[in-house]
């Protein structure tokens, strides 16, 4: 489960003192990959680093809507695509998310949080 100290909360977790995030947050985020998983075809919708990925929208990124995410996957589901990586998930959210959003109105996620605005915008 938890091993190593690898794991940031590993200490905390093992000490009996971690706590979760924001549970709210958290449901949101279930919500959305729930709605994803049923109303599109891909088959990631569940996976740990889309999950992961999704969530930090949701509880990161200044501006995020979930409900405007939807509408746009739901619009053109065919831009979800399969992801090796956490960050790569977050740049393809992020390309779902501001897609046809005129350059002054995009929601910045900051993918890169030791290099910031380093993402390449459409």
């Amino acid at each position: 489960m938890v091993s190593g100290s690898a794991d940031p909360g590993a200490d905390e977790f093992r000490a009996g003192t971690w706590q979760a995030g924001d549970i709210s947050k958290g449901e949101d985020t279930a919500k959305l990959v729930e709605r994803i998983s049923t109303e599109t075809s891909f088959p990631q919708a569940a996976s740990t680093r889309f999950v992961a990925a999704l969530y930090h929208c949701v509880v990161n990124v200044e501006g995020f809507q979930a409900a405007q995410f939807l509408h746009k996957v739901l619009q053109n589901p065919r831009l979800l695509v399969p992801c090796a990586t956490h960050k790569q998930y977050l740049e393809l959210l992020s390309e779902i998310y501001n897609y046809k959003t005129a350059q002054e109105n995009r929601v910045r996620f900051n993918v890169y949080p030791s290099f910031p605005r380093l993402l390449m915008m459409r």
